[in-house]
């Protein structure tokens, strides 16, 4: 069984960021830490911003798994603080998000 352990971007549910600055060198360290010190082989990372990425690829982070395709206690834009990759418009229909399309182009390219 490996070890592993969840990266918080900084995601707030309200919105917004508990981290002001997100730099690759804090990544990079804080990689370290998990991988040398944790021994951690397996990372989760949360978080809203799809941009980050391409950050943690450079980081040596192999692949995102995104585990809720859709938030079913809310409907339409009341959905922010969702972790869905799609917005519910009524009880069987939906429509993607921005971070769907982020996903299936990330997945495409490996």
């Amino acid at each position: 069984m490996k070890k592993g352990i969840n990266y918080d971007t900084g995601f707030l549910p309200e919105g917004g960021s508990s981290r002001k600055v997100f730099e690759a060198e804090t990544v990079a360290r804080e990689m370290r830490v998990i991988a040398d010190e944790l021994h951690c082989q397996v990372v989760r990372v949360s978080g809203r911003d799809p941009e980050l990425l391409d950050l943690f690829e450079r980081e040596g982070v192999e692949t995102a798994l995104w585990f809720t395709f859709a938030g079913y206690t809310r409907l339409g834009e009341a959905d922010l603080g969702s972790y869905g990759v799609v917005r519910m418009l009524d009880e069987t229909r939906w429509e993607p998000k921005e971070v769907f399309h982020a996903m299936a182009a990330r997945y495409a390219r490996s």
